[in-house]
């Protein structure tokens, strides 16, 4: 395939996928193809990994993306990186540029959008400008409120990404949006057990302070506390049982928003 006819199969409107998926494609390539800076930069884009964090992060947590295999060199020594973050050039800064205005879906758009905020001034020295951060907290926003990627989850990442980065460049107006999106997946996906994703929002709240208001944290820490009492409730025998793990995390939730908040709860 070329790259050409891949982009044509995944860059429409609406449609979803996984990055997997879409990374799987470029190994069909030809050596021509192989060659070109559109196929580095693509590769590049598909394969790296969001909100990586390591011990042995050769840039110090400098960047948000960061390759999804690290291994070690038994000879020097030294953490090998693939993708190769090291090798991201000017040139791969400016053909994810182009595409982020050529790209009609809301996945692509997003991770080239986010690809340029994170590693522009440090490839090429420049600035980037807010607008490209913009255009990228949009773009998961879309992600989020249409569900384009195979699990809620993954949803989840990319609310919060979009909440923590529009704090802290002070984009109130995308804040809120980011916020709702989140809250609206909640409603869409939360089920009894899936504290992964209805726990996200008070969650992001502790980490990323001042992101919500104290009153829309008071409001978070009720809805945690309805759904204890829910599960805390549930028979403890017959078709539906209580989760004692998930009530110990919930549990564990709560008595923390209390001793920091409510001391005297």
């Amino acid at each position: 395939m070329t790259i050409q006819e891949i982009l044509s199969e995944f860059d429409i409107e609406g449609k979803q996928f996984d990055y997997f998926d879409y990374a799987s494609k470029y190994s069909s390539c030809n050596d021509a193809e192989k060659s070109s800076v559109a196929y580095q930069a693509e590769v590049m884009a598909s394969e790296l990994t969001e909100d990586y964090k390591s011990d042995n992060d050769a840039f110090n947590g400098k960047f948000y993306f960061g390759p999804h295999l690290v291994f070690q060199d038994n000879n020097t020594g030294e953490f090998i990186e693939y993708p190769d973050r090291k090798l991201i050039t000017p040139e791969i800064i400016s053909y994810w540029e182009t595409r982020i205005n050529n790209a009609k879906n809301c996945i692509l758009k997003a991770r080239y959008a986010g690809l340029v905020w994170d590693f522009k001034a440090a490839t090429t020295g420049k600035q980037c400008d807010i607008e490209i951060a913009r255009t990228y907290i949009q773009s998961l926003i879309c992600i989020i409120n249409n569900d384009y990627l195979s699990h809620p989850i993954l949803g989840v990442k990319q609310a919060e990404r979009a909440i923590k980065l529009s704090k802290k460049l002070n984009q109130v107006d995308l804040l809120g949006e980011a916020k709702l999106a989140l809250s609206n997946l909640i409603s869409r996906h939360g089920k009894e057990n899936a504290i992964g994703i209805w726990g996200t929002a008070y969650r992001i709240s502790t980490e990323c302070p001042n992101s919500y208001t104290s009153e829309e944290q008071t409001a978070l820490i009720a809805d945690l506390e309805t759904r204890f009492m829910q599960i805390y409730n549930l028979p403890a025998s017959g078709e539906k049982k209580r989760d004692p793990w998930l009530l110990m995390d919930l549990a564990d939730i709560l008595s923390g928003y209390y001793r920091k908040f409510s001391p005297d709860k």
